[in-house]
């Protein structure tokens, strides 16, 4: 018989998604969460935000035509107010004004903005729906595919979380749902975009940790869209060979489109560490202006060691060449990247310092594992969840926990919970996402000159088929 770890090394290679999205949204969302950990600190405890940044969204369900359903389209000022496009990306914004519903409820899919390998969707809740202080929306994609030729996409748009209970009137009860292709491939978003999701909202309290009280169960939801102003993509090679803590690395390629601009690197070869994020900055090589203080990841791809940063506003300053300075990075060892729980005898088959099992609860129809996470690095006020909600059975078949918490001080300690909603039995392997506290630093800093590829102008529309 196989033992879990081959297992897993055979089956839990798989392409990760971290949509991008528009860089203002991305600013607006950071300095929220910012603010927020401000106010919990306050009060001696945070809560740690879901994955990377942006409250990524989805759509719903209608068994109305799609010409039924065009009657609701809002004032497009109201959503450039909200979300402050620029003003080409103005000209690129295609309303739909579809009102999604089924028995339970409804929510409008108001406006798409897309190119070709990224795509924005933007929801309006009615006014009935509210969050209150800890309140949490979650949604989930059932199923993205390609509506004229039923080709499943579904790996493109991952499930997502909004919080901000303050924000959410702010912003007109607007959500989003980002979706992105891999950068290094030759795929296309389709014409013609079907979804499939699930949406509910949790009333959330918090007394020592977080309890969901209740929860209210949107439903199900259904739609088929076509994409009418996709725009194109620019995308010049660079293949800049270094090596990074003696991991060799690639520079591959430059993007630049409507909805962002991303680098393309790559880890060539396996080594002891899996590089996670870099750490470092984005400036105007000619004028020295900072275009970026950070090397976000965007798109990863555990399998083939691609993975993308953003690199700034550069069409607002007329950027022509990038001057980008590596600090250094977040090394995952992979020996510590999967963990294994016993859960008969509620232990870590392989030790991991920096992680601690406190708890394993199981019932029937529920099964709940507590962690606690010391950082090698203090996170400076910005945290993300440990763990990939995912675990792998003893049969090596990959599977979700239906939802995560997060609590504890953010300089010293997380208390991470992963729940599902069955009794899980053996052995299960769980995986870190490896962007936190595993910061290294380079003695002397790595700097790279690349040429920035001009974005498409106002981009041609896609012509829709007969």
């Amino acid at each position: 018989m196989r033992t879990v770890e081959h297992r897993l090394k055979s089956s839990a290679e798989h392409s990760i998604e971290i949509p991008l999205s528009l860089n203002r949204i991305e600013e607006r969302t950071l300095e929220r969460y910012k603010t927020h950990l401000r106010i919990k600190r306050a009060k001696s405890f945070s809560l740690s935000f879901i994955g990377v940044l942006l409250f990524l969204f989805y759509s719903a369900n209608s068994t109305l035509s799609f010409a039924q359903n065009m009657k609701s389209v809002p004032l497009l000022s109201e959503l450039l107010e909200v979300f402050r496009f620029e003003d080409e990306s103005k000209d690129a914004v295609q309303e739909i004004g579809m009102i999604l519903s089924n028995e339970k409820s409804e929510v409008h899919l108001q406006y798409v903005l897309s190119d070709a390998k990224r795509l924005i969707l933007y929801f309006q809740f009615p006014e009935g729906i509210t969050l209150n202080d800890h309140d949490l929306i979650e949604l989930k994609v059932l199923e993205a595919y390609d509506a004229r030729t039923n080709e499943n996409i579904s790996e493109f748009f991952h499930s997502a979380s909004y919080q901000f209970a303050g924000s959410f009137e702010n912003d007109n009860r607007y959500l989003c749902l980002n979706g992105a292709l891999p950068p290094n491939s030759e795929e296309t978003l389709p014409e013609n975009l079907g979804m499939r999701i699930h949406i509910e909202v949790q009333r959330r309290t918090f007394d020592q940790k977080m309890e969901i009280a209740e929860v209210l169960d949107l439903g199900e939801f259904h739609f088929e869209i076509p994409l009418t102003k996709t725009r194109s993509v620019n995308k010049l090679p660079v293949k800049e060979s270094f090596s990074l803590f003696d991991v060799p690395m690639e520079l591959e390629s430059i993007e630049n489109s409507l909805l962002g601009q991303s680098l393309l690197w790559k880890q060539k070869d396996l080594s002891q560490y899996r590089i996670k994020q870099l750490l470092g900055k984005v400036e105007d090589a000619d004028t020295g202006v900072l275009l970026s203080d950070s090397l976000m990841t965007g798109y990863y791809n555990e399998k083939t060691g691609q993975f993308t940063t953003g690199y700034g506003n550069v069409n607002k300053a007329g950027t022509k060449r990038l001057k980008i300075t590596v600090f250094g990075a977040n090394l995952m060892p992979r020996a510590s990247e999967n963990i294994t729980i016993d859960l008969e005898n509620q232990t870590l088959v392989n030790e991991v310092k920096e992680v601690e099992l406190i708890r394993v609860n199981r019932s029937e129809n529920r099964t709940e594992l507590l962690f606690k996470f010391t950082p090698k690095i203090k996170p400076n006020g910005v945290s993300f969840g440990v763990f990939w909600n995912e675990y792998i059975d003893e049969s090596g078949d990959l599977h979700r926990f239906d939802r995560t918490s997060y609590s504890g001080n953010a300089d010293l300690f997380f208390i991470e919970g992963l729940i599902a909603d069955k009794k899980l039995s053996g052995q299960i392997t769980i995986k870190q996402w490896g962007l936190q506290g595993y910061e290294t630093y380079l003695e002397k800093p790595l700097v790279f000159y690349v040429d920035v590829p001009e974005k498409p102008s106002l981009p041609e529309m896609r012509k829709e088929n007969p």
